[in-house]
């Protein structure tokens, strides 16, 4: 693999990627050099190789709504990331804009982590769409599913998301079988 060849060499690497992503307009275009991938590579190259650095230019491109190109690369090299990450993920999680972004993003980079835990369940208690609450449970799950099954059943209990109990077992009962995350 092309990627294994480099590694050795990240101290050089790394910063010309970042500088890939951030300064060079022209290579976003089609007709540019690597056929305007070059910025999607550089990005996925920062995630497969957890460069904890990259985390806020790989933030930036998911608020950047003219980056619209790079958002799903930003947001899967940003889950791949190492845990030294969930304090910066938090933070941009702050703003409720990101609040959804950020939630993804720590259910695994903070798996298991208390404050990970934490942070999607505030994003949960703000969900009124079926599909947000749903999409959230998943979360929890994938980032603690012991503690999520406890979340979840007493929030099942309550007039709100009673209707929601099924969909809340069935989130547990894949998660344990390891069918997510």
């Amino acid at each position: 693999k092309v990627t294994e060849r480099f590694a050795d060499r990240r101290a050089e690497v790394v910063p010309f990627l970042m500088t890939i992503i951030r300064d060079v307009d022209e290579l976003y275009h089609e007709g540019s050099l690597g056929g305007g991938d070059a910025p999607i590579n550089a990005v996925t190259l920062l995630g497969e190789w957890q460069i904890a650095e990259a985390a806020p230019l790989l933030l930036n491109l998911l608020e950047d709504e003219h980056m619209d190109v790079l958002y799903d690369s930003a947001a899967y090299a940003l889950e791949q990331m190492p845990p030294e990450t969930i304090d910066t993920i938090l933070e941009f999680g702050q703003n409720e804009a990101h609040a959804m972004d950020a939630m993804f993003i720590l259910s695994k980079v903070g798996k298991g982590d208390e404050r990970s835990f934490e942070f999607i369940c505030k994003v949960f208690e703000r969900r009124t769409k079926q599909l947000d609450i749903i999409t959230v449970a998943e979360c929890l799950a994938i980032n603690n599913v012991t503690k999520a099954e406890t979340f979840l059943q007493e929030k099942a209990r309550h007039k709100r998301f009673r209707r929601y109990q099924e969909d809340f077992r069935k989130i547990i009962d894949e998660v344990k079988a390891g069918l997510w995350g």
